[in-house]
């Protein structure tokens, strides 16, 4: 009986050493294509539940391997710092790497990290007997802040998805300044924005809203509506209406960058325009 015991537990430390390994190679080795906001959302989002069953697996082997040589504790310890260092040895390796290194995936991973351990000790875990001053840890305040933690940090794709569904409705129009979901897609370079109510000295803008923006001095500030809806084949041009409340004339650059677009500077769909006092330009690029 004692040998079978021992060769289901060495087969299912097997299996569950490769499971890891496989975990392991897919987070630091496969990266979702199609590189959009919601994409990349997803991609960050990931890295909680990732973590968190990385850190169960590497949990369930520290059991079986050790038995009851050490305490419960130690055993959940272990799996946490383990899962954690291989969240930095990833950033590390995306550093040196074509992938970006980011600090906020280290704090998804410990999100997910945290709350699939409290979630394991607190629900599945049925022998598990902690010291009293590591009891805490299956204190049902505990759980909750861990649900919520867990919430917080796959919600980005939520929010994303709901900015996209928002974008496409409004589509041919890019923005309509109507909800907080159009200034997800706005992004600015020493630039601030703010939806404001239309300034009454706007002639013939029947918009209730529009976008203020107010350009920092720097030698080329800039806003940017990143990823609108990509297939313009049925539409003639691009229009934008611009009101200027400043004193003086100053000149503006609009430029469109399609899909094929490389940074070459003669490779870019521009138009500049002067913009007076009290004064609503429209711009049409075809």
């Amino acid at each position: 009986m004692n040998n079978i015991l021992r060769k289901n537990h060495n087969q299912l430390f097997g299996f569950l050493l490769i499971l890891v390994s496989i975990i392991i190679y897919i987070i630091f080795t496969v990266e979702i294509p199609f590189n959009t906001v919601l994409i990349k959302a997803v991609q960050n989002a990931l890295h909680v539940p990732a973590f968190g069953i990385l850190a169960i697996l590497i949990l369930l082997i520290t059991k079986i391997y050790s038995g009851n040589n050490i305490q419960n504790q130690i055993h959940y310890l272990i799996a946490f710092f383990l899962t954690f260092v291989i969240g930095i040895l990833l950033e590390l390796s995306q550093i040196l790497g074509p992938r970006n290194a980011d600090i906020l995936d280290l704090v998804r991973d410990l999100i997910g990290i945290s709350s699939f351990l409290v979630f394991y000790a607190t629900f599945i875990d049925k022998k598990l007997k902690f010291e009293h001053k590591w009891t805490f840890i299956t204190n049902k305040s505990t759980s909750i802040i861990m649900i919520v933690l867990f919430i917080i940090g796959i919600s980005p794709i939520a929010v994303w998805s709901i900015a996209q569904i928002h974008r496409n409705s409004i589509f041919p129009q890019i923005s309509n300044f109507a909800s907080i979901w159009d200034t997800m897609y706005w992004k600015g370079n020493k630039t601030n924005f703010l939806i404001v109510p239309n300034p009454k000295n706007w002639i013939n803008n029947t918009s209730k809203n529009v976008l203020k923006i107010s350009f920092l001095p720097f030698i080329y500030p800039t806003i940017e509506f990143i990823e609108p809806v990509p297939d313009w084949n049925e539409y003639k041009y691009f229009s934008l209406e611009i009101y200027s409340d400043l004193n003086e004339e100053k000149s503006i650059t609009i430029r469109i960058d399609d899909k094929s677009h490389k940074g070459d500077f003669n490779d870019r769909d521009r138009k500049s325009t002067r913009l007076n006092s009290s004064h609503t330009d429209i711009t049409r690029m075809p």
